[in-house]
């Protein structure tokens, strides 16, 4: 189904929720959750005109707010893949008619990323001082917060996000054979492929966002963190993974063209000597001793970003 009717959205919506149910099961399990209510509760507001996700305290649970003009602004580019013949015929999942509509699947791996990443925000302390509310792409919320604390907290969500996202990855392809319909090779360059022009479609529409990371750090984080994770998770090389992952990014690129050049320059000392500042102004503003549990492999507690590492 590539056009979008009322039953279309009803279905992302839905596919969103059961995303924030399996996160917070996750979530109350790890934390030994004994309260009557949900650690994360999914709210769905059908307002077209607010583009923005966010995350709301309550008390020592959270509220994860979803508009439909946030789905519309993601689904942009999701249509075009659907609409392209070429883009949506070059995925692995599709050749093999494991999907046969691309769209569902690219939203439920975007809207994880996001999920994620603003969940990290709770997670990783963001909201245990006075600020109750994080809402994204906004210039009123968080005045008191100087811009390099809040894009530091953006730094820190992003990591937050690759870390959960590869550990997902990791659990999956040490189910036993069989557990999923799809090969995880498969699925490793498919993921590849959407996540390139992922980051490729936030730096278009938010080309001088000085509130959070440029698109193009946000794609190596992504990639260099998340493969970092994905090899602690294995305890194993994954060289061949990262291959795959990659191969996907350049049949992406092959498709998108001349504007993911910019993407495929990777340089990630850079992007390291920025993590290292950003890490500072955390530990300087005592992120390490606000997380509201321990992190696996925190970045705030082990300094894994050499360019080595």
């Amino acid at each position: 189904m590539k056009y979008r009717n009322k039953e279309y959205w009803k279905k992302v919506v839905s596919n969103a929720n059961d995303s924030v149910i399996q996160l917070s099961k996750k979530l109350e399990k790890e934390r030994n959750w004994k309260k009557d209510y949900p650690f994360i509760k999914f709210i769905f507001v059908d307002d077209e005109q607010d583009e923005s996700p966010y995350i709301h305290r309550v008390d020592d649970a959270c509220e994860i707010i979803f508009n439909k003009g946030f789905l519309k602004w993601l689904d942009e580019p999701i249509l075009d893949i659907a609409l392209d013949e070429e883009f949506s015929n070059s995925f692995e999942l599709v050749k093999s008619q494991t999907i046969s509509d691309i769209s569902y699947w690219i939203q439920n791996q975007w809207i994880s990323w996001f999920l994620y990443h603003e969940v990290g925000h709770f997670i990783c302390g963001h909201l245990t001082g006075k600020s109750k509310i994080w809402e994204e792409w906004t210039s009123y919320e968080h005045m008191k917060l100087s811009a390099k604390t809040k894009l530091a907290y953006e730094y820190d969500a992003d990591i937050f996000a690759a870390q959960t996202y590869f550990r997902a990855l990791a659990n999956m392809i040490k189910s036993p054979s069989g557990s999923y319909k799809f090969d995880t090779n498969d699925f490793i360059k498919d993921i590849g492929f959407i996540f390139f022009a992922f980051f490729v479609y936030i730096g278009r529409k938010n080309p001088t966002n000085n509130s959070h990371p440029v698109a193009q750090d946000r794609m190596m984080i992504f990639l260099r963190i998340g493969f970092v994770t994905l090899q602690r998770f294995l305890s194993r090389n994954v060289d061949k993974e990262m291959s795959i992952f990659k191969s996907g990014f350049m049949e992406s690129l092959s498709c998108i063209g001349d504007e993911g050049l910019n993407f495929t320059k990777f340089n990630w000392s850079n992007v390291s000597s920025k993590l290292k500042e950003n890490r500072e102004e955390l530990l300087n503003n005592k992120l390490n001793e606000r997380r509201l549990s321990i992190i696996d492999a925190d970045w705030l507690r082990f300094n894994y970003l050499s360019s080595e590492a």
